[in-house]
């Protein structure tokens, strides 16, 4: 997705017959309509282009952990790469003994996997029962758009875990990184085009605590670079909007139709393709319910 305001407005302009995107407090009224377009956007559904995975590491007996602050709706969440099943606040209040022991948690409780969501933090039952240390990094070298970590000691990672990069000189090369494991000392991961091979005393930890979830994107936008979190084939949905919502000011009715009815067809559209998204056939084997 690398769709900035500016684009929209560009699109509003063609559709209008101007000659370029007006500035001042034309300008500003149309990018107050984008927002207010997105908005009702993103309340039809809990679109696939607005999921991210967080990924921190566990600590030895706690429970509970904050939740990201743009959190909407949890998709999965793996502990130590094991799914972990969601069970309902409710749920967990009603047992008789916290940390519960009975249903649902009786059957196989400490070989069971939970989780649930209360507020804004998300509790792991059973708690882990590990910290991840730290590894020493004797090296990071950047070549293109890939940073190949060397340790000094075997890391343990497997493909496609995350691990946090820490006392990089360059700070593209500090986060928590999604791997590609090499050999069982060397893993690599991406960086932005551009990123020189860092110095300094580095560490990986492994982020053994993932959380895939729908987030909560940006949706008051001020500014003609301003990104707007949606797929480029249906930026059209807002630009229509925009184009119906002046179309009614300026007393248009038929254009003003029209655009607010191209709107809801591509919002249709992507209500469709979320759900045959969501809608695919899992054998019975290999569900987990």
């Amino acid at each position: 997705m690398s769709v900035i305001v500016n684009d929209i407005l560009v699109d509003i302009s063609h559709r209008r017959g101007e000659n370029g995107v007006p500035a001042g407090n034309e300008r500003t009224r149309r990018i107050g309509f984008i927002s207010q377009g997105y908005k009702d956007l993103i309340r039809q559904n809990d679109f696939w282009f607005l999921v991210k995975t967080y990924a921190t590491s566990t600590t030895s007996g706690q429970e509970i952990y904050d939740l990201p602050s743009d959190f909407k709706k949890m998709f999965e969440v793996r502990v130590d790469r094991v799914l972990r099943v969601p069970q309902s606040d409710n749920i967990a209040f009603s047992v008789t003994q916290y940390p519960p022991i009975s249903y649902p948690f009786s059957i196989n409780y400490f070989n069971s996997r939970y989780y649930y969501i209360y507020g804004d933090e998300i509790h792991l039952l059973p708690y882990p029962s590990s910290t991840p240390s730290a590894i020493s990094v004797s090296s990071i070298v950047v070549s293109g758009t890939t940073a190949t970590v060397t340790c000094t000691t075997e890391h343990g990672l497997s493909n496609n875990d995350y691990v946090q990069i820490a006392g990089a000189s360059t700070s593209e090369c500090n986060g928590s990184k999604r791997v590609t494991v090499s050999t069982s000392l060397i893993f690599t991961y991406e960086v932005a085009s551009g990123t020189s091979s860092p110095t300094g005393t580095i560490t990986a930890t492994w982020n053994n605590f993932t959380m895939r979830y729908n987030y909560i994107p940006t949706t008051k936008f001020t500014a003609i670079t301003d990104i707007v979190d949606i797929p480029d084939r249906f930026e059209d949905a807002l630009s229509a909007y925009v184009f119906g919502r002046l179309a009614q000011l300026d007393g248009e009715r038929g254009d003003a139709a029209d655009g607010f009815n191209e709107y809801n067809e591509i919002v249709s559209d992507m209500n469709r393709e979320n759900f045959s998204r969501a809608n695919i056939d899992t054998p019975l084997s290999e569900s987990i319910f």
